[in-house]
């Protein structure tokens, strides 16, 4: 599993999953490497930000990519996203 909630819901992440994923794509694509990531949600909150220190083993300025789909609604013309 990618990750899991423990009792208190804070989620933690397998990194072991993430580096395998990682040089599964790589063995295709040798080239590639994890640019970054991106959530959901109107805010970033602490998971968030815990998840974000944690890829950055793996590329040392990742890309995070929020998108709010509550914003999204009416006939709005642009996505509500935002990239940190």
């Amino acid at each position: 599993m990618a990750y899991v909630r423990d009792a208190s819901g804070t989620v933690h992440v397998d990194e072991k999953f993430i580096k395998h994923n990682i040089e599964v794509v790589q063995a295709v694509y040798p080239k590639y490497e994890l640019l970054g990531w991106y959530t959901t949600g109107s805010e970033v909150v602490e998971d968030h930000m815990r998840l974000h220190r944690m890829l950055m083993k793996f590329n040392e300025d990742p890309v995070l990519v929020r998108v709010d789909p509550i914003a999204a609604a009416g006939d709005q013309k642009e996505l509500p996203v935002s990239c940190y």
